[in-house]
């Protein structure tokens, strides 16, 4: 993904921002390209092919930053030993936790 990201953000100033006002969040960055910048609490899969991320908050919610398949083994394999990293993504919004989508290193 080259597109230029609107915003580059800690996940949790991005989970904050849409637990104070989801409706002003998603209108600043539903549709946009964002870099999130977080300490990975889970990394998994749903299906095969479906690989995420989750910066995790206080409780079972936080961000999700689904991967871009093809982009998916490179982000997982340089996943520094503190899991503190930067991926940059298209904003998808709240949906029990805040989601990011086709999500690459940058």
């Amino acid at each position: 993904m080259t597109a230029t990201p609107i915003a580059k953000l800690s996940a949790d100033l991005l989970w904050t921002e849409f637990q104070q006002n989801a409706t002003e969040a998603r209108r600043s960055y539903f549709g946009k390209v964002v870099e999130v910048t977080g300490t990975a609490t889970k990394v998994g899969t749903d299906a095969p092919g479906q690989r995420f991320i989750i910066f995790g908050q206080p409780g079972d919610t936080g961000v999700r930053a689904n991967l871009l398949d093809e982009a998916a083994s490179a982000v997982l394999s340089n996943i520094p030993e503190n899991r503190r990293m930067t991926v940059r993504c298209y904003c998808e919004g709240l949906a029990g936790d805040v989601v990011l989508k086709s999500c690459v290193k940058p």
